[in-house]
């Protein structure tokens, strides 16, 4: 009996946690682009905030799980965007390089969650980094730190706290903890469905197009006779049906796998921030048509070849504010 309590809780708290990255997922995806745009616009008080809640939201829900580096680092960041929103800092450059370099180590953590290993990267330096910057105002340069915070699996982690149930008694604060969660994660919307799935359903979608169309061509092809036509009526009426309803779901079906090329373009304003600060040059990048959908297929293959365009551009089509003045 305490088998299969541990294993169904074990199961919950797998639930959870793939909620808890899905979410931090789309939290780091939006701040990788807040960033970029706060420092265009300093001033932007609602950005700011917005900024602000996900950073707090991504810290809220690791410590329910008990993530604890996610947990620090986040709580680090969000001490400085507190300072920046009470303008105890300025919107500089280097303080958004230590805030950009702390959401990549955020992401590069979260990787090691869903792989099932939180303490495989050392976070002191970044983490003495942000402190230096909260409590000295600075770009938080220090010299190296004392190593790094002791390491340990998460999935490990995760056993042991669902060990602490003892027969039929569990411990309350860990009950409470994943009430907590779920709720931090809120309800379910959508549902994450297997690709290989998808495909299947293209292919028996693609056998149900050709079987209409058969279908269709060989109710055409009836000639019957004026006696025959109110007996032929409700076949010719089924047959338009399944034409009808054919259509309709082989339309829904290609809808499942289309996706906005927005989830392509969310990555080009950060690589172009990195470009122009390692290069010298001043570059202001414009986007539109993000909301154009296009198949999962080509979202997965479109990404690179644009990554590289925009590389080129920015490496050799743009000259820097001194070679522009010079010319």
């Amino acid at each position: 009996m305490a088998d299969k309590r541990v294993e169904s809780r074990l199961d919950d708290m797998k639930e959870i946690i793939e909620d808890f990255l899905v979410e931090a997922d789309e939290l780091t995806q939006s701040l990788d682009n807040n960033f970029v745009k706060l420092e265009s616009a300093p001033d932007d008080l609602d950005l700011l905030n917005e900024i602000f809640r996900a950073a707090h939201t991504i810290k809220g829900t690791s410590s329910f799980l008990g993530f604890d580096r996610v947990t620090e680092l986040a709580h680090k960041m969000e001490d400085v965007l507190n300072m920046l929103r009470r303008s105890e800092l300025p919107v500089t450059g280097d303080i958004m390089d230590v805030l950009l370099e702390s959401l990549d180590l955020l992401k590069n953590l979260l990787d090691n969650i869903r792989q099932g290993a939180e303490g495989h990267i050392d976070t002191s330096g970044l983490v003495k980094r942000l402190t230096a910057v909260s409590t000295r105002g600075s770009d938080g340069t220090l010299p190296p730190g004392d190593g790094p915070v002791s390491s340990k699996p998460v999935a490990a982690d995760r056993v042991s706290r669902i060990k602490e149930i003892d027969g039929d008694e569990e411990r309350p604060d860990l009950t409470e903890r994943e009430e907590a969660a779920r709720k931090r994660v809120g309800p379910d919307s959508t549902i994450r469905v297997d690709v290989d799935r998808l495909d299947t359903l293209m292919n028996l979608m693609g056998e149900l197009v050709l079987a209409r169309n058969s279908l269709v061509q060989a109710v055409s092809q009836l000639n019957p006779s004026r006696e025959e036509e109110s007996e032929f009526e409700p076949l010719s009426h089924a047959s338009s049906s399944v034409a009808f309803m054919t259509t309709e779901l082989q339309m829904a079906v290609m809808k499942m796998r289309m996706q906005p090329i927005g989830k392509v373009f969310n990555r080009f304003p950060r690589l172009v921030r990195d470009l122009a600060r390692d290069t010298g040059k001043k570059i202001q990048l414009l986007i539109s048509g993000e909301n154009t959908e296009l198949d999962k297929s080509v979202i997965d293959e479109i990404g690179d070849p644009l990554v590289h365009i925009l590389r080129n551009a920015c490496d050799h089509g743009l000259e820097t504010p001194q070679e522009r003045l010079t010319a």
